[in-house]
């Protein structure tokens, strides 16, 4: 045993699961359908994923975490789960699990498991089968490959650069333990990949585009202490300058949910501009206790929001009710409003809900109707609250 782990009590075995009032659980292992076209349930029941990317929950959690989170996410009717084995970067301590177990007795050597680790693991996911949640489990993420500077791993992210050295034999050892101890979980789905191409955020930024802040996992601010709503923005502005090369300037709140923090955060990071609050159709300028800011405000509306009237939730009465036509109808007048007044037509998108066929074509329809209207600006947030910028000084 690593001697760090001497100095950690063990975990406490994690509760059973309650009885939970949501859908029905899938009776696992999982096939796929003989036109190769769905998931099918072990009773031949097609199996829709509704998942939830909780990579951290076997590094981060305790077991009482783990037992609430589980339990919520069932409550909400989600029935997957993306989750990583092991961490090298992303949880709070790497690659220890929150009880400090590292994951190999000898630090990035595949071939040495560390047993004392791995039970938490299994214990996390017998909580999770309790509960009828299928796992994509990931036995080692790569990460992806990118210049650092001198001296650091152009793989730091992830496990590459242990996996090359491990070799294919160790590779196949590490794989053999796994299959030991978790073989009998009939909902894993294993998982195994990186992300190798980070030259794809830069480039898009390098075409023209924009990326910006929208939380770190889609949380709500209102719900969190100064301390988390803080640490969660620094990391995903953070993540954003590593991902794209290029600092984000602005923000947006998921769900436009701004808290009584928001701002103080918001001006701490020096952002150009925030795009949650909804005090006007044109931009304004944020003030704070009565001063100016100097923080430009893009306000977005509900209207202009294509979740109105495209989103589906599955486990609620909540079921898409307006055609694409009426959508149109509706962004168009809006967009034609903004026109006549000389003033800002933002519209907000969802790649999941707008990006399918008959809601594109509707799109590009609408963009195509913007660009028949003389005097139009297509511009990025940060080109607008800049421009607006300009007014505010004079």
């Amino acid at each position: 045993m690593h001697r760090f782990h001497q100095v950690h009590p063990p975990e406490p075995e994690i509760g059973k699961a309650e009885p939970a009032a949501a859908a029905p659980m899938a009776r696992y292992p999982l096939s796929i359908s003989a036109d190769r076209r769905r998931l099918l349930d072990a009773d031949g029941r097609p199996f829709l994923i509704q998942g939830d990317a909780a990579w951290s929950l076997i590094a981060n959690l305790d077991s009482a975490e783990v037992v609430r989170y589980l339990d919520d996410r069932r409550s909400k009717g989600f029935n997957t789960l993306i989750v990583n084995l092991i961490e090298h970067l992303y949880s709070q301590d790497p690659p220890r699990d929150r009880a400090g177990r590292e994951p190999f007795a000898r630090r990035g050597d595949m071939t040495a498991p560390n047993d004392a680790y791995f039970d938490w693991a299994e214990q996390v996911l017998d909580a999770c089968a309790e509960r009828g949640f299928a796992v994509i489990l990931a036995p080692a993420y790569i990460g992806y490959r990118r210049d650092r500077g001198a001296g650091v791993s152009l793989h730091l992210d992830g496990w590459y650069d242990e996996i090359v050295a491990t070799g294919p034999e160790g590779c196949r050892s590490y794989g053999a333990y796994l299959g030991r101890r978790f073989g009998r979980f009939a909902n894993i789905i294993w998982c195994i990949g990186g992300d190798w191409h980070p030259e794809e955020a830069r480039a898009v930024v390098g075409a023209g585009h924009e990326l910006a802040i929208h939380s770190w996992i889609h949380e709500f601010n209102s719900k969190l202490s100064h301390a988390v709503e803080r640490d969660l923005a620094l990391r995903a502005t953070d993540m954003l300058a590593k991902v794209a090369g290029k600092r984000p300037v602005g923000m947006r709140t998921a769900s436009w949910d701004f808290s009584v923090n928001t701002l103080d955060i918001v001006r701490e990071l020096g952002l150009l501009y925030d795009s949650s609050l909804m005090a006007d159709d044109d931009p304004y300028e944020l003030m704070d206790a009565g001063e100016p800011t100097g923080i430009v405000e893009l306000p977005p509306e509900w209207i202009r929001d294509d979740a109105v009237y495209y989103n589906f939730v599955r486990f609620s009465a909540l079921r898409p009710y307006t055609p694409p036509s009426a959508v149109e109808e509706i962004f168009t007048a809006e967009f034609d409003g903004a026109w006549e007044e000389g003033g800002l037509f933002l519209l907000t998108m969802h790649p999941h809900l707008t990006g399918h066929r008959s809601r594109l074509a509707m799109l590009e329809k609408l963009v195509k109707y913007m660009k028949s209207k003389p005097s139009v600006w297509f511009a990025t947030h940060e080109q607008i609250a800049n421009h607006v910028k300009g007014y505010l000084k004079n």
